[in-house]
């Protein structure tokens, strides 16, 4: 149950919760409230008063899969780059399909064509025909940290946003977080997290392009809201049907967990970005 001053109490079952956002403040939790959210696996992201992520809550003990924890520390590094390969081949697909909408003179194509490991020539294009889109607005680099510039603030929180429901499901599959098929573990980091988000940003970066042509870059509550609202209706086609977003993104998690399982590549799930994102615009 939520309440808010001068508003009515809704409810909702707790299982339906994926991922609780704290973003103002004078928010409380009951201990029932918290425990029963942790308990059935959902992710709480805080963040400060600037609406900047700060920490999540998610539940570890109980979840861990022995067995797949295993696999996970005894991985081949075969396994690991045949899966990262995917991984990047996928980003740069979806950044394609979404500079196809928005700058069609974009250069991307020709490393996706050429060599998809030239992973930091192509992120320069992509951010510069990407910024390109907010006008004056544009910021002149990519920030991940303390973002001075209005839309790398807003990408960084959609990230943390889409972050947080992808390291419920990694949980939630058995899989530990701390583990991950490229990036090395660091102090606090949550390197499986970072690997398995590279091809879901590019929806991120979609979200903020259509909720800058509607709202402009002044209400970080509304865009919050547009995160959550893209995950649940924005489709992509999974096996022959179309699928939200946030329900891809635990396919997706699934299939690195059987992968890891069976020290296999296997069916590989990726959601790729639909390629009439212009159509869903208009």
């Amino acid at each position: 149950m939520c309440s808010a001053p001068e508003s009515e109490e809704r409810k909702i079952p707790v299982s339906d919760v994926l991922a609780v956002i704290v973003a103002a403040r004078g928010v409380f939790f009951s201990c029932e409230a918290f425990s029963r959210l942790t308990e059935s696996g959902a992710i709480i992201l805080h963040c400060d008063d600037s609406y900047q992520p700060l920490a999540k809550t998610a539940k570890i003990s109980g979840v861990i899969h022995g067995p797949l924890l295993e696999q996970q520390v005894l991985k081949e590094k075969a396994l690991c780059e045949s899966i990262w390969t995917e991984v990047i081949k996928t980003k740069l697909y979806n950044q394609i399909i979404l500079l196809d909408a928005i700058a069609p003179d974009h250069p991307l194509r020709k490393y996706f064509l050429s060599n998809v490991k030239d992973e930091g020539n192509a992120a320069r294009a992509y951010w510069k025909y990407f910024f390109a889109s907010f006008g004056k607005n544009a910021p002149k680099i990519r920030e991940h940290r303390y973002a001075r510039y209005p839309v790398n603030q807003y990408l960084n929180y959609g990230y943390a946003v889409i972050g947080a429901v992808l390291h419920r499901s990694i949980v939630a599959h058995g899989l530990f977080p701390q583990f991950g098929i490229h990036h090395m573990h660091r102090f606090k980091s949550l390197p499986l997290v970072y690997d398995l988000m590279e091809p879901l940003r590019p929806f991120c970066d979609f979200f903020l392009i259509e909720f800058y042509q509607h709202k402009g870059l002044r209400e970080m509550s509304a865009w919050a809201k547009a995160v959550v609202r893209g995950l649940l209706e924005l489709k992509v086609e999974c096996k022959g049907k179309d699928v939200k977003l946030l329900y891809a993104i635990d396919l997706y998690v699934s299939s690195i967990a059987a992968s890891l399982s069976k020290q296999f590549p296997g069916n590989l799930f990726f959601p790729k970005m639909p390629t009439l994102l212009q159509g869903e615009k208009e």
